[in-house]
């Protein structure tokens, strides 16, 4: 894992090549509203997935030239298990929190990202 910041939105984003993929992509973390779950959604241009961010298992679409958007979650066959080790799954996990709060974002764009402070 490489590149882990904050971006524009407020979030994380993070540059990674995960398993099934022939080279890193820059992946951005959604921001969570809800503080019920440990799942995160994280997209990339060709590929979406949903991390745990306890276990570091995610589950990732085949990629999508058009752009992957969470229904391929849903429709996609042959979803990707992907597993982050322990040292990225920190990094992560700490990036994440640190970005957590009621209001973010670095300019018009503004979002709540409470859930991140609990994960």
């Amino acid at each position: 894992m490489e590149n882990v910041r904050k971006n524009i939105m407020g979030t994380i984003s993070f540059t990674h090549k995960f398993q099934g993929m022939r080279k890193a992509q820059e992946f951005i973390v959604y921001p969570k509203h809800e503080c019920n779950d440990s799942l995160l959604k994280i997209k990339s241009d060709t590929r979406i997935g949903i991390l745990n961010s306890v276990t570091g298992k995610v589950k990732l679409s085949r990629p999508h030239v058009g752009g992957a958007y969470f229904i391929h979650l849903e429709v996609d066959k042959n979803l990707y298990d992907c597993q982050l080790d322990d040292a990225d799954l920190l990094t992560l996990r700490n990036a994440i929190i640190a970005s957590g709060d009621n209001i973010v974002g670095e300019s018009f764009v503004k979002t709540c990202n409470i859930g991140a402070l609990t994960i």
